[in-house]
């Protein structure tokens, strides 16, 4: 999951991942699970340098992701600069004031985890919407490739058939007709020339 969160993994490989997240409701949510952890690791430093590399890296390759970042970063800078401008309190502002600031925490902290499970979310709909466009783009051109394939055979066919039918009536004709032996041979020769030349252009077209 990691690698393909990371843009690690080659071009087959994001195919069938991808087709497995599609088809399995669960592992759609485990991986959206997942991603939101890297993204709040990240947007709050916590992230090794090593898999900061990994995680910058493959936000070349997802302009969305890029987007769902500065906005986990931008959150998570407003927070830090409010606490930083609270002036001194009482102890008894002390008091009150912890409570309240929890809960102001717990709010912010509700908020950009709201924020990027719908950036995620979106995300992965655009993704998977994106995968099932080029999926059915692909199965017509299939479609097509193959209609185009049977219509060569069915001619090829059809000119055999009539090559045939042509040299049947040329070994009758030169049945009845001896005096026209060679240049009745000649022609049947040509036919199946051209007979043999239209097999190996089925025999072609069929590999």
């Amino acid at each position: 999951m990691t690698r393909f969160l990371f843009h690690e993994l080659s071009e087959t490989e994001r195919e069938a991942f991808e087709e497995r997240f599609f088809a399995d409701g669960d592992f759609f949510y485990e991986l959206t699970d997942l991603e939101n952890e890297l993204v709040d690791c990240y947007a709050l430093g916590k992230m090794s340098v090593a898999e900061s590399s990994r995680f910058e890296k493959g936000l070349q390759k997802s302009p969305e992701r890029r987007t769902q970042i500065a906005n986990a970063v931008a959150l998570s800078k407003f927070i830090t600069e409010q606490k930083s401008i609270v002036a001194q309190p009482t102890l008894w502002e002390k008091i009150a004031g912890f409570f309240t600031i929890q809960k102001n925490l717990f709010q912010y902290a509700t908020a950009a985890l709201m924020i990027l499970l719908m950036g995620s979310v979106g995300f992965l709909l655009y993704e998977r919407a994106r995968v099932a466009n080029e999926l059915a783009r692909l199965q017509n051109e299939q479609n097509e490739r193959d209609g185009e394939i049977e219509r060569q055979e069915n001619t090829l066919q059809e000119q055999i058939k009539q090559a045939q039918e042509r040299e049947q009536n040329l070994q009758t004709e030169l049945e009845n007709k001896n005096w026209q032996t060679e240049i009745l041979n000649e022609q049947i020769e040509r036919e199946k020339s051209g007979k043999l030349k239209l097999e190996r252009e089925l025999e072609i077209l069929r590999k």
